[in-house]
């Protein structure tokens, strides 16, 4: 029994000091962004077709570095309108842009598929959350404003 003691306080010494001027548990800044989902374009497109159609949506965040390079990517199936979804961007990422696309069968078996992108960029920075909503207003386009 005292050897195990022993054993474990040895073991809580060697691995949970730090070293002079570090902080036991330092905690690294990171960078995250939300998406306020306010609005669905899938009944106004339903309605369009004339069709009862299955649609889903998904949202695709991509995310850039300084040099305009994608570097990651994120998604978001089937939102709901309400719903906010918060995402952790890569630590070399500056910025995010926002893809909507909205996809399926329509009633007689045909395809529909449509892709759009938010006209606003999101600006990233470490230690802070970048909040952005998508409304009935939010200006798309067929690319990418990056």
């Amino acid at each position: 029994m005292k050897k195990i003691l022993f054993l474990a306080i040895v073991a809580i010494l060697a691995f949970g000091c730090s070293k002079e001027g570090e902080t036991p548990m330092e905690q690294k800044e990171v960078s995250t962004y939300s998406l306020y989902y306010g609005y669905s374009a899938r009944d106004v497109v339903a309605q369009k077709l004339s069709y009862d159609a299955h649609l889903t949506e998904t949202l695709f965040f991509y995310e850039y570095d300084a040099n305009n390079n994608k570097i990651d990517q994120k998604r978001w199936e089937n939102p709901q309108v309400g719903q906010e979804k918060t995402f952790t961007a890569n630590d070399s990422a500056i910025k995010a842009v926002v893809k909507y696309e909205i996809h399926g069968t329509l009633k007689d078996g045909s395809e529909y598929a449509s892709s759009r992108y938010l006209q606003e960029v999101i600006k990233l920075s470490k230690g802070n959350n970048s909040v952005i909503t998508m409304s009935a207003s939010t200006k798309m386009s067929e690319n990418s404003p990056i």
